[in-house]
């Protein structure tokens, strides 16, 4: 009797801890901004995400072409990451997500500022 008790609680326990809310996942903080070595480049230097995430970066500017949006990095051990964006100048947006193991975070904007 004792023993299916002890079963039933671990049961019982076991569900709740599956129906408890995970945390989200943060989006990054803002980067370092700084103007590229590159023409139309700003260098972006990001701290304090998952270690090793996907770091995607979003150009929000309408007029770069589609296939030249889209940049991003993969984040060291520490959670430091760095990029370039293309097509980049000062006082346009940058969307930044991080993603890790499969799972995204929101989105968080920030003006490109050199």
């Amino acid at each position: 009797m004792v023993l299916r008790r002890s079963f039933c609680g671990l049961l019982m326990l076991a569900a709740v801890a599956c129906v408890s809310p995970t945390i989200p996942l943060p989006p990054p903080e803002a980067p370092s901004i700084a103007r590229g070595s590159e023409p139309l480049t700003a260098h972006l230097v990001g701290r304090n995400v998952e270690p090793n995430a996907i770091i995607v970066v979003y150009n929000l500017n309408t007029g770069v072409p589609r296939d030249r949006r889209v940049t991003g990095a993969q984040a060291d051990e520490s959670g430091n990451w760095e990029c370039d964006v293309r097509y980049a100048q000062e006082g346009e947006f940058v969307s930044i997500a991080q993603e890790v193991n499969g799972e995204r975070s929101s989105a968080r904007s920030f003006p490109l500022r050199f």
